[in-house]
């Protein structure tokens, strides 16, 4: 069994600079729908938190936006373990009780993943990631 806890002490032993545990939401209405990001509104890196949290649900493609796509969330153990280190964000995909959500989650989660990538990066980067990597030059046979 691992523990919650376990991913955020390993964030913490390995430098890591943020935190983000990726989740699928569930309710009891089919009708609940919508990726969201949740962060500790509170303490040490709040600003930080919610910062993360917003270039996350911004540059998300391919699910609907739940509300105005972030929430804050204090007493969330997962959160409150990490965010004294850096920032740290809780992300709802969907729903897995939602059929449209669960299709878009099935069929596209590469491009999902590729979005909250996108997210992180512009976080620490202030801005999308290239589209085309650099190549470098010294490298035989690569040509630009």
């Amino acid at each position: 069994m691992v523990f919650k806890s376990k991913g955020t002490n390993n964030a913490k032993e390995n430098g890591a600079n943020a935190f983000v545990s990726v989740h699928i939401n569930s309710a009891g209405n089919e009708d609940a729908s919508g990726f969201t990001v949740l962060y500790k509104g509170n303490g040490t890196n709040a600003d930080n938190n919610k910062a993360l949290a917003e270039s996350i649900s911004a540059n998300q493609t391919v699910m609907d936006i739940r509300g105005d796509g972030i929430t804050e969330r204090n007493g969330l153990r997962v959160l409150n373990e990490f965010s004294s280190t850096g920032p740290a964000v809780l992300i709802e995909v969907g729903f897995i009780t939602n059929k449209s959500d669960v299709s878009k989650m099935s069929t596209q989660s590469n491009r999902i993943g590729k979005d909250i990538a996108t997210g992180i990066y512009s976080y620490f980067n202030g801005g999308a990631p290239p589209l085309t990597p650099a190549i470098d030059s010294s490298l035989k046979g690569v040509k630009q």
